[in-house]
């Protein structure tokens, strides 16, 4: 399996996301695929640099947020969704503004 897949499914499944949700973020025959795993490595850097430790991120990735435009969901869920679209709005939301 190739290194960045097993880094991507590794974060994805410590943020909380379930198995069978990590193959539908990580389709292999998606064209997106490398944009994915970029996005989600960036999400991983840019809340550990905010928060310091992974039990951390995992509550971060667990919390509703209630922006508008998120209407409370939590960002695990949005990424777990598997659009491309949430993947960039969660990175949208993480990236210093």
């Amino acid at each position: 399996m190739n290194t960045k897949i097993v880094i991507a499914t590794t974060l994805l499944r410590r943020w909380g996301i379930e198995a069978s949700k990590v193959k539908q973020v990580l389709a292999k025959d998606d064209h997106q695929l490398d944009e994915r795993i970029n996005i989600i490595v960036k999400i991983h850097k840019l809340v550990y640099k905010k928060l310091g430790n992974s039990k951390a991120i995992k509550a971060f990735m667990a919390e509703p947020n209630h922006e508008a435009e998120w209407n409370g969901r939590q960002p695990r869920l949005m990424i777990a969704s598997g659009s491309i679209d949430d993947l960039r709005d969660v990175l949208s939301f993480v990236e210093p503004k």
